[in-house]
């Protein structure tokens, strides 16, 4: 288990307590996205990174070295991705993107994840965001057909916005009657 599984986890406890109407699920998010830089990291790496992290801040200085070289390890087994799980996660995501919280880094985090699945693996994914894949799936494009309605499903949501609060109403400007307001908006 690595820091990628925790955070998948994260993903279906934020879901959950949104629906449940708890107030921390923002909170778990942020968490869960300030994970993205340790995702690779396995579980025992990233509690010693903390342990360390935590003796630098109570003493001021890193602790010391091993007198003697670790031991060498094999590099990690490459686990194969879950696509069902990415599917589940995939489909979560789409359903809060046009949440104001949501940001592009948090699609391009997606994004990276869902990299790692190929061809075939591809396919549950795309289905959970109304991609339609044909009989043979090509990786690039299903992955660059699932950012672009992941990203339009977000435009819309923030055109609406846009449409119900127009920036220059909050900011106390006003448009001439041959401008309409909302006309200044430049969405794609």
């Amino acid at each position: 288990m690595n820091v990628a599984d925790v955070q998948r986890h994260l993903d279906n406890l934020v879901r959950l307590l949104d629906d449940a109407g708890a107030k921390v699920g923002k909170e778990l998010a942020e968490f869960r996205t300030g994970l993205d830089p340790f995702a690779d990291m396995s579980l025992k790496q990233f509690v010693d990174l903390l342990t360390t992290m935590a003796a630098f801040k109570r003493d001021g200085q890193l602790p010391a070295s091993p007198k003697r070289a670790p031991a060498k390890t094999a590099a990690p087994k490459k686990t194969k991705p879950d696509s069902d799980a990415l599917a589940a996660e995939t489909k979560a995501f789409y359903e809060r993107v046009m949440d104001p919280s949501i940001t592009v880094a948090d699609i391009d985090g997606l994004m990276g994840r869902l990299s790692e699945l190929k061809g075939e693996g591809l396919r549950p994914v795309a289905a959970a965001v109304g991609v339609v894949v044909g009989k043979k799936v090509d990786t690039r494009k299903t992955l660059a057909d699932i950012r672009r309605h992941i990203q339009e499903r977000k435009g819309a949501s923030q055109r609406a916005e846009h449409l119900h609060n127009p920036p220059s109403a909050a900011n106390g400007a006003s448009h001439s009657s041959a401008e309409p307001a909302g006309s200044t908006f430049e969405g794609g």
